[in-house]
């Protein structure tokens, strides 16, 4: 479980079944580890240029944290059937990030979305599937797909 200790208020981060099922945020997770893939340079790290790709990893990291925050605080639970009740706990994690980034510890913003993309992987509700080979790829093949169907609706 990952905690994030903001003004002396630990936040313990967990990604549960409800919350994932909740936000949706699977899909775009996916897509920007992809994206972030061919943006690596030499020695490995993101090499990001395209202010659009930050400002998408800044959604992100927003919505993975509202997602993680809902199973051990109650005061970042959404009511998903409200794009108000939504939105309004978006801002109050926006605030929340804003904090963060002002404590001493902190990661910068592309250690924070790839150790949340870790822990959702690796230490949350799913990776107690035990997920298989065949099984990620899946995955990766319907990001692919869903990614190929925005495209042709954009053209």
């Amino acid at each position: 479980m990952l905690k994030l200790n903001v003004k002396g208020t630990e936040y313990k981060l967990k990604f549960g079944y409800k919350s994932l099922k909740n936000t949706n945020i699977l899909k775009e997770v996916i897509k920007m580890q992809k994206k972030l893939q061919s943006t690596k340079g030499e020695d490995g790290r993101e090499e990001i240029e395209d202010m659009e790709v930050l400002e998408e990893v800044l959604g992100i990291c927003s919505k993975l944290v509202l997602a993680a925050l809902q199973k051990y605080h109650e005061e970042f639970r959404a009511d998903y059937k409200s794009t108000e009740s939504v939105q309004a706990c978006v801002e109050k994690v926006d605030d929340l990030i804003d904090d963060y980034m002002d404590e001493e510890d902190s990661m910068p913003i592309m250690e924070l979305f790839n150790t949340l993309a870790e822990e959702l992987f690796s230490d949350g509700f799913l990776s107690k599937k035990k997920e298989t080979k065949p099984e990620k790829k899946i995955l990766e093949m319907k990001a692919e797909e869903d990614e190929t169907e925005t495209q042709k609706t954009e053209n």
